[in-house]
Order: C-alpha cells, then structure tokens, then sequence
C-alpha cells in the first residue's frame, strides 16, 4: 500500500512540473491528473473502495451508530451472550436489538440462572420497548412456526372431554401456555400427543384381539411341554391322569393353550409351595438322640 501511495504522489507531482512549465494549472487539469494517477494504481482504488475509505468508496456496511446512543456489550451478561453466539462476543449491539434477540429466543433462557444485572437490563428494556408485554416471570411469545389453539380444539383433535384433557395437563403430558386467564395449545404438541395416543390405542387393540383368542388357539405336543418346561413323556402323563385334555384331528394331537396356560399356574403355585415347606423343614434343628439308660 505504501508504494501504491508512492507512485500516485510521483504521478501528481511529474503532472504538476510539466504544467508549472507551460504556465499555471488549471483545476479541471489537476483533477484529471488525479483521477489518472490513482487510476493507475488500481489496487489502491480498489483496496480504499472495499474498506470505505479514499476517492470513489461507498459504505458498504452499517452506518456507526450516533454518539449518544447507548449500547450493550454482550459479553457483560451471560444469556444474552448464549443468543449472540454468531456474533461477535466484544462488538457492542443496540437495545432495540437486545430486545429482539432476548423476545425471540426467550424460550431458551433459563431465568433462574439471570444476574441482577442482567434482570436489571431485560426489565429496562421491557419498559422501553415491550409496549407492556413482559418476559420475567412468563413463558415469553411463542415461536413464529406455533399455531396456537384453544382447549375446545384441543380436546376435539385428542377425541376426549375437557376433564380428561386437564388430566393431560397436571400429568404434564400436554404443554400449556396460560396468559391474561387464558389458556392455549401448540398445535404442533397437541398432533404429536395424538399421535402417540394412536399408537398407543392400536397396541390395546391388538393385544385385546390376541387375548380374544387366546381361548381358541391351538398349540402342539412340543409347544405345551415348552410352555409347562417338561418332556414329552411326563406330557403324556399328565394327559392319562387327566390333568391335560388333548385333541385329535386328523391324526395331529392339539393342546388347547388356555388348558395349558391354566396348568402351568397351578404347577407354578405347587411348586413355590414345596419350594416354602422344604425351607421350613431346614430350619428345624433336629433333637440329639439320647443313649438309652442303662438298667
């Protein structure tokens, strides 16, 4: 940069010789001579047009705002440094901006961990530029995408009551927001609980059906022993002492699974019982033996 400043002051210097020669310059004539000087620089042209500065510039970036504006460096308040962190942590920002960001992203911020200072600050900047609208102490404005609803329409997209939509609500199921006495739904909350009270709703019916059934499903030989944990030979036993029922049907041997399902109860609870006594019995110490007396 420094010889580009060099050779425009050579230029404008050989310009002025050669007119002090022939009389005195016009300021049309030295004008012109410095537009050709820094013409033929070209990066320095160039260089003092991206940077705003020298012959020719234009701002190409905002205007540096008035003396007397107050601005807020937001390093000096942690919250709002987590919102500016694709901005530069030293540049200062104007209220009216601080107020766009805290408003904006006011569902991120974790008010209990607010300094004074920073309190302090979001309560100054509600007074100047909330209109009445506050964020201490309330959930803040929803997102631009939320849709918000009514309980009426909340309750008539969930197919329920109002009563049993309050439950929802002190379950903590369904978010809510409550301002002025009035409560509202995110639509998108409400879709999503729908969704997931379908889901559930198609697993009852499907394990209804299945239960439905259980009744008339037939099971194999192998199977039942399974389901009982024995062989097939003590299967076998069971059915001549008549504690199964089997069933023939061309030639294949069935088991009903309700008939098994209700023998394996009732061995389950038979065997937890000699499972007790047998604990019982060890508890007893035995008695020595005395030696028989002698005559």
């Amino acid at each position: 940069m420094v010889r580009d400043l060099e050779n425009n002051q050579a230029a404008i210097s050989s310009t002025f010789q050669y007119g002090a020669g022939k009389g005195r310059v016009r300021e049309s004539d030295r004008r012109n001579s410095h537009r050709e000087a820094v013409w033929r620089s070209g990066s320095t042209f160039h260089r003092n047009r991206n940077h705003g500065g020298g012959h020719g510039s234009h701002k190409s970036c905002r205007e540096a705002p008035q003396k007397g504006a107050m601005m807020i460096v937001t390093k000096e308040y942690p919250s709002l440094e987590s919102l500016c962190w694709n901005r530069s942590k030293t540049t200062p920002i104007d209220r009216e901006t601080a107020w766009a960001l805290y408003r904006a992203n006011w569902r991120f911020i974790y008010q209990d961990d607010l300094t004074a200072e920073e309190r302090a600050l979001i309560e100054s900047l509600e007074v100047e530029f909330g209109n009445g609208e506050r964020l201490l102490g309330t959930d803040g404005p929803p997102p631009g995408f939320a849709r918000m609803i009514t309980p009426e329409q909340a309750a008539e997209i969930l197919d329920t009551d109002l009563v049993l939509l309050e439950r929802r609500m002190e379950a903590g199921v369904l978010p809510y927001r409550q301002a002025d006495g009035k409560i509202t739904f995110n639509l998108v909350d409400v879709l999503e609980l729908k969704k997931e009270e379908d889901v559930a709703n198609a697993a009852l019916l499907e394990a209804s059906r299945l239960m439905e059934g259980v009744g008339e499903r037939e099971i194999t030989p192998e199977q039942a022993a399974a389901i009982l944990g024995i062989d097939l030979v003590l299967l076998e036993r069971r059915v001549r002492a008549e504690k199964l029922v089997k069933h023939e049907v061309d030639g294949k041997v069935t088991f009903s699974l309700a008939d098994v399902m209700a023998r394996k109860k009732i061995e389950d609870k038979q065997h937890a019982l000699m499972i007790e006594i047998s604990e019982a019995f060890e508890d007893i110490d035995p008695q020595p033996a005395t030696p028989p007396r002698k005559p």
